[in-house]
């Protein structure tokens, strides 16, 4: 598990990471680290997004295709009503505005009729009154001014009649009560009220813009068998690249795993098992993953005359722990990592091998800082540097310290883990011993 803090990497092995060591992704992981193909895994992964991207699409296509081929004829259906309305933006309006105007032609003739008819009476003579009275202003406008003026607004008052008398007297002429064309508007508004209501809208503006998608729409459906073969030949030439850098990253992995496998065999052989047997096997999965297009795993025999089987099967805690520890070593000195954890690698492990795993230990520190949690006098004694870890129990809370050892604590922390509770004289000299004091 590598963790970076700023641009620092440290490797961090928990006791609960052994389990890891059936995972398909683990061992893929491990192999790609020493392989150190980072780069053409990114690469891969890339290709595979790509992949799947387009075949989302593709699918997606077929499926709206699909649907949409059943919803093809009342899309026409549709259209061809829209057609057959064959609407205009400000049509409505206009439309509305008439009907308003036929559905009261009586009155509106009646109301023109009576503001024309002073107007046009030859019996008040109105225009014609005010014809004369602006020509006597005008007569004396030499002798009194102010005619001048007053004959002028006389005059406009005059013109603004007259013309207004013609235009009253056309509306007059133009409203009639038209069943006809009555009938005809109140059709062409029940058509498009018909239309607003069916698309739930109140405009003719927004029946346009819907008559205007289900064009595009069904240009689409009509469209899509030619817009699939293009996806699908996006597809494919996906697949093509998927396969040919998955190809690549199989054969790094398959030259990575015989290094690794040799590499952990040797080291293997010094922490006690001089018959083991192990191997990676990479065999093709039926489709490709984001991992790639590999399935792993990890076969084992610690013992002469018997078949290597999957780790997970047939190791023993002990025997999952120092291959685990030989796994670390070969990442650390293959990825020059400035500091490696190892929290109780060394679980189910003992006596002599405890011993040859902390020997391990002392060559990985050679390259790297290495901090190990151990609960084995073995181990713990060949650390450089020792701290004890301990919790003080409060009144309302539990709190966890850590202190750096001097000489006499380092021999008196090691006796305690030899004996126990109990520090004996043997115990004091046994300590000295493994610390080499």
């Amino acid at each position: 598990q590598l963790k970076e803090l700023g641009t620092y990497l440290i490797d961090i092995h928990s006791q609960h990471q052994n389990l890891l060591m059936h995972q398909e992704d683990f061992l893929l992981d491990i192999v790609d680290t020493i392989a150190g193909n980072q780069s053409l895994r990114e690469d891969y992964i890339h290709t595979f997004e790509e992949w799947k991207k387009a075949q989302d699409v593709l699918q997606e296509l077929q499926g709206r295709a699909e649907k949409d081929q059943a919803n093809q004829d009342y899309l026409k259906f549709q259209l061809q009503q829209f057609e057959e309305a064959n609407l205009s933006e400000r049509e409505q309006e206009d439309l509305e505005q008439e009907a308003s105007t036929l559905n009261h032609a009586e009155d509106i003739k009646q109301a023109l009729f009576t503001a024309y008819t002073p107007l046009a009476s030859e019996e008040l003579h109105l225009l014609e009154e005010l014809k004369i009275g602006t020509q006597k202003l005008e007569s004396i406008s030499d002798v009194y001014p102010p005619a001048k003026e007053l004959a002028e607004r006389l005059n406009s008052t005059y013109i603004e009649l007259e013309d207004l008398s013609a235009e009253l007297e056309k509306a007059q002429m133009e409203i009639e009560f038209d069943p006809i064309r009555q009938n005809f508007v109140e059709e062409r508004l029940n058509t498009i009220y018909s239309l607003e209501q069916k698309h739930k809208v109140s405009t003719i503006a927004e029946l346009l813009q819907i008559y205007e998608d289900l064009q595009k729409r069904l240009s689409e459906i009509e469209n899509i068998d030619e817009t699939i073969k293009e996806k699908a030949k996006e597809a494919e030439q996906q697949f093509e690249a998927l396969v040919k850098i998955g190809k690549a990253l199989t054969n790094s992995r398959t030259a990575a795993a015989k290094t690794i496998a040799a590499s952990l065999i040797k080291q293997l052989q010094t922490l006690g098992m001089p018959h083991v047997k192990l191997d990676f096997s990479l065999t093709p999965k039926s489709s490709f993953e984001k991992n790639g297009g590999d399935t792993i795993s990890l076969l084992f025999s610690a013992n002469k005359n018997r078949p290597m089987q999957d780790v997970a099967a047939i190791a023993s805690g002990g025997e999952i722990a120092r291959l685990m520890l030989s796994l670390k070593a070969l990442i650390a000195k293959n990825k020059a990592l400035p500091t490696i954890i190892f929290d109780e690698i060394d679980t189910g492990v003992s006596g002599t091998m405890a011993e040859k795993m902390a020997q391990t230990m002392q060559q990985i520190a050679k390259s790297c800082q290495v901090l190990c949690i151990t609960h084995l006098p073995q181990i713990a004694a060949l650390g450089a540097d020792h701290y004890r870890v301990y919790k003080i129990e409060g009144a309302d809370k539990t709190t966890s310290h850590i202190s750096l050892l001097s000489q006499e604590e380092r021999i008196k922390e090691v006796a305690n883990m030899l004996t126990g509770s109990e520090m004996t004289e043997a115990a004091i000299n046994n300590a000295k011993s493994l610390l080499r004091i």
